[in-house]
C-alpha cells in the first residue's frame, strides 16, 4: 500500500465515544448559570475558569476540565433558591432540560451530525426531583451565599455527608434525557430519521461506573443457587433496576448501556467487569447494545510500573481480565483499549478483531490521562502495522483497518472548536512520522481517513455487526 500522502480532514462529523461532562467549557457553563439566573457572581466564575484550564497531563488535571463537578454545583445550588428562596421556576426538568440542551447545542455547533452521548447519571445529576425529594442535607443555610457553597462542595472530602442525597429515579431521569433531544427542534433523536444537515442524530447511552460501589453495589454480582450449584447473578434490588433500563429501550427512550470506571485503582477492594457478569448477562440475554471502557490504564512499565508498584501483577490480571469478560459477552465496541494491544495478550487481540468488535481510538484523551505516549501509542503503532499478530496473522490487519473508530472522548480536552476534526489531523500527522523513522511499517493507504469515516458510520448505532466476511455465531 502506500504512505498517506497527507493529513488534511474533510467534513467528519460522527462520534461514537463522547461524555456530556466533556463538552463545555466554562463560557458554556456560565451561560446555563446565566439562563437560569441562579445569580453565581465573577469571583466564583474566575474560580471555576482556573480550575478548568491548564495544568500537565494527567489524571487529575483531565478530571479537573471535565463539567462533572459544575452539573453538581448547578443542581445544588437550584435546589437550595427552590426551596430557601421561593424559586419555583427552578424545578428539576428545567435545570436537566437547560444544561442537556447547552450540551446539544454546543455539539451541533462544533460540526457533529451524528453522536452517541453518555450520561452518567449517578456522577452527573445526583439530587433528584427537586419538587417532591429535597436534599437530605443541607450544608449551608439560607444566609449564606454562593461562595460558602463553592467552599463547601469542593472541601478536601471530609464532609461526606455532602453526597448523601437523594438519587433520582432511572425512569424520570431517562425520560428528561430523551424528551429534550426529541424536542429540540435542530435534531432528531435514532427514533426519527435525519433528513438535512441542519439535523444532528442523537444516540443516548447511559453509563454506569463499576468503581461507585456506594451507590450502583446492586449491580454488582451476588451468589445464587441454581439447580443446586452456585452462580453469580443480580440482586433483586439489582434486577428491578435492570428492568427498568430494559423498559426504556424497549420504548426507545434509551439505546444502548455503558460501562466504565477508573480500572487502574491500585484501592484495595477495587471493582472489575468479574464483579458485573450478572449485569453482562442480563443485557445480553435481552439484547440490550453495550459498548465497554477497558484497556484504558498506565503500561506496566515506566510510570505505570511506578504508580502501580506492589500491585503490579495483581493490576495486569485485573486489567487483562477486563478486556477478556467484554470480548465474551460481545461488546458492541471497546472504549480505549489501549491495552488491548499489549503483545502479551496479543490472542485477545486476535479474538476481537475475528468477532468483529469496533476499538474505539481517544488518541488526545489517552494522552493527558498518561495512558500512552503520543509518539508512540500502541493503536497508532499498530495502524502502522507493528504489532507481532499481523506477522502471524496479517489478514486481521485489514479487519483492523475495519474495525478501529476514531472518537473524541471529551472534546474540551482537545481544546479545538471541531474536535473531532482535530483528532484525525493529529493521529495521521503521528502515522506520518511513525512511518518515516520505521520505514518497513508502509501498511496505511491513502484513503485511511474516508475508511476510518466509514467505520464510524457503519458502527453508529442501531446499525450493529455491519463489517463483512465476519462470522457470528458467537452471537447465536
Amino acid at each position: 500500500m502506500n504512505k498517506v500522502k497527507s493529513y488534511q480532514t474533510s467534513s467528519l462529523s460522527t462520534d461514537l465515544h463522547l461524555h456530556m461532562e466533556g463538552v463545555l467549557k466554562p463560557t458554556h457553563i456560565f451561560r446555563i448559570w446565566d439562563i437560569l439566573n441562579l445569580q453565581i457572581n465573577n469571583t466564583t466564575r474566575y474560580q471555576v475558569t482556573e480550575m478548568m484550564s491548564g495544568g500537565e497531563a494527567n489524571l487529575d488535571n483531565f478530571i479537573r476540565k471535565l463539567s462533572t463537578r459544575w452539573f453538581q454545583f448547578t443542581i445544588r445550588k437550584a435546589s437550595l433558591m427552590y426551596f430557601l428562596e421561593g424559586r419555583t421556576d427552578l424545578t428539576s426538568q428545567m435545570v436537566y432540560t437547560t444544561i442537556i440542551k447547552m450540551v446539544l447545542d454546543t455539539l451541533y455547533q462544533s460540526g457533529t451530525r451524528q453522536v452517541e452521548m453518555q450520561v452518567a447519571m449517578f456522577n452527573l445529576i445526583r439530587e433528584g426531583d427537586m419538587e417532591t425529594n429535597p436534599l437530605s442535607y443541607h450544608p449551608i443555610s439560607a444566609e449564606n451565599d454562593v461562595d460558602n457553597l463553592f467552599r463547601t462542595f469542593f472541601s478536601d472530602g471530609k464532609n461526606n455527608k455532602l453526597y448523601e442525597t437523594y438519587i433520582p429515579d432511572i425512569e424520570q431521569y431517562i425520560d428528561y434525557l430523551s424528551q429534550t433531544v426529541d424536542k429540540h427542534e435542530i435534531f432528531c433523536s435514532a427514533r426519527k430519521a435525519r433528513t438535512s444537515t441542519d439535523q444532528m442524530d442523537v444516540r443516548i447511552k447511559f453509563q454506569l461506573r463499576r468503581e461507585r460501589s456506594h451507590d450502583q453495589a446492586f449491580l454488582k454480582n451476588i451468589d445464587l443457587e441454581n439447580d443446586g450449584n452456585i452462580i453469580k447473578g443480580l440482586s433483586t434490588k439489582g434486577t428491578t433496576f435492570m428492568n427498568k433500563i430494559l423498559k426504556a429501550y424497549q420504548s426507545n427512550k434509551l439505546d444502548a448501556l455503558d460501562i466504565a470506571g477508573v480500572e487502574d485503582d491500585v484501592k484495595e477492594g477495587a471493582t472489575s467487569l468479574l464483579d458485573f457478569t450478572g449485569f453482562l448477562r442480563f443485557a445480553q440475554k435481552n439484547g440490550i447494545p453495550v459498548t465497554i471502557h477497558a484497556g484504558e490504564a498506565q503500561p506496566f512499565d515506566g510510570k505505570g510500573k511506578r504508580r502501580y508498584k506492589k500491585n503490579l501483577n495483581d493490576m495486569r490480571e485485573r486489567i487483562y481480565n477486563n478486556l477478556a469478560t467484554t470480548i465474551q459477552y460481545d461488546a458492541l465496541r471497546i472504549g480505549h483499549a489501549v491495552r488491548l494491544f499489549d503483545p502479551e495478550i496479543e490472542t485477545l487481540l486476535e479474538k476481537a478483531l475475528e468477532r468483529g468488535i469496533f476499538l474505539e481510538l481517544n488518541f488526545t484523551s489517552n494522552e493527558f490521562t498518561g495512558v500512552a505516549d503520543p509518539n508512540s501509542h500502541p493503536i497508532v503503532r499498530a495502524l502502522a502495522g507493528d504489532h507481532p499478530l499481523f506477522i502471524r496473522r496479517p489478514d486481521l490487519y485489514d479487519q483492523l483497518i475495519r474495525q478501529v473508530v476514531i472518537c473524541t472522548d471529551d472534546p474540551v480536552i482537545i481544546r479545538r472548536k471541531r474536535a473531532l476534526a482535530s483528532e484525525y489531523q493529529r493521529i495521521i500527522y503521528r502515522l506520518l512520522q511513525y512511518q518515516k523513522t520505521n520505514p518497513k511499517y508502509n501498511w496505511i493507504s491513502t484513503n485511511f481517513e474516508s475508511q476510518m469515516k466509514n467505520n464510524a458510520d457503519r458502527a453508529f448505532l442501531p446499525n450493529l455487526f455491519t463489517l463483512p466476511n465476519i462470522s457470528k455465531s458467537h452471537l447465536q
